[in-house]
């Protein structure tokens, strides 16, 4: 399911598509971590490493996705 939604939203990378994502996100100083969920703007898929883009610089890696929905306005 994740990867058609991501085939959805690289045909309309071009109008950086808003999509709601729930993600791992590991802990920087112990082991672990905790499930995020955000709602942001794609630039890129970027195929060679593996990642979501967003506008605003963040970075997630695909393989740590939960869930993606691209919103219905």
């Amino acid at each position: 399911m994740i990867n058609r939604m991501l085939q959805i939203v690289q045909k309309r990378i071009a109008e950086h598509p808003e999509i709601e994502v729930t993600y791992f996100e590991a802990d920087q100083k112990k082991e672990g971590g905790r499930y995020v969920s955000k709602t942001a703007s794609v630039k890129k898929i970027d195929e060679f490493r593996k990642n979501l883009v967003f506008q605003n610089g963040d970075i997630i890696h695909i393989r740590d996705i939960l869930e993606l929905n691209i919103p219905v306005k």
